[in-house]
């Protein structure tokens, strides 16, 4: 449960589920942990669905965290229209963040990304 969107909660789905899905593992990738946790499934569920957003590390660049927002949103009508549009300004916030992630030194040993 820990990578489901609110919605699959309620038995929907839809291709931006699997987007809300990408941006809690994006989130994971930057931070070390995932988005919300719990001690049961439906503790887990129910952070997914009405707890808000924890926001990422203050060393995470801004349009990273920007793109987290939209892609994290509760409801599936307030992401991403499509994968595409998701692609496409994951790739231009890569040319943009990439010299801010470089500069702030978040890679350890193992060459990953980690948020100290």
């Amino acid at each position: 449960p820990e990578y489901m969107a609110p919605e699959q909660f309620m038995g929907f789905t839809d291709y931006r589920t699997d987007l809300y899905s990408m941006g809690v593992i994006l989130y994971q990738l930057l931070t070390g942990h995932t988005l919300y946790s719990g001690t049961t499934s439906w503790e887990i569920a129910m952070r997914h669905i009405n707890d808000p957003l924890p926001l990422p590390h203050p060393l995470v660049p801004t349009v990273v965290e920007k793109f987290l927002v939209k892609t994290l949103q509760k409801r599936p009508e307030n992401r991403f229209a499509s994968a595409e549009e998701t692609a496409t300004l994951a790739v231009f916030l890569a040319g943009e963040g990439s010299a801010t992630i470089t500069g702030a030194s978040l890679r350890n040993e193992g060459g990953m990304i980690a948020v100290p």
